[in-house]
């Protein structure tokens, strides 16, 4: 349902949300290679939410990336707008003009309505503090 760019950011702040610190940036080359994530591609990422002062950045030999806010004032909500759009929610999931210019909906946009208040709801309510906080209490072994 969600983009790899979001899934990539996600993953990202949870990395330096657990990984930084004493506020020390962690460098891209790092953090690419420890989530798997394409360098290039992840460096995109992370100077969007830079840009949205979500993160901190720092160009050089010593850069890197740090948090810019605590993980528990990061809603995921958040990150899906910045990744995604405002409109994430809003567009037909079979990219029909009839949903997004008129208002006559298709029928799995209907059907999608109920899911889809769920899950405003449940990315407005929870951080990325939630989510480590609960991906350090299961069992599951886990690698972010």
């Amino acid at each position: 349902m969600l983009s790899s760019k979001t899934r990539y950011a996600l993953r990202a702040l949870i990395y330096l949300s657990i990984n930084e610190k004493g506020g020390e940036r962690i460098g891209i080359k790092n953090i690419a290679a420890d989530l798997e994530i394409p360098t290039p591609y992840l460096a995109k990422i992370m100077q969007n939410l830079a840009r949205q002062n979500i993160l901190l950045s720092t160009k050089g030999p010593r850069g890197g990336f740090a948090m810019a806010k605590p993980p528990k004032k990061i809603k995921i909500m958040d990150i899906i707008e910045l990744t995604e759009g405002k409109d994430f929610f809003d567009r037909c999931m079979l990219g029909l003009k009839s949903c997004t210019e008129g208002n006559v909906r298709c029928p799995i946009f209907k059907r999608y309505d109920e899911i889809r208040s769920q899950l405003k709801h449940l990315f407005r309510n929870q951080s990325i503090q939630d989510l480590i906080d609960e991906l350090n209490s299961s069992d599951i072994k886990y690698s972010i």
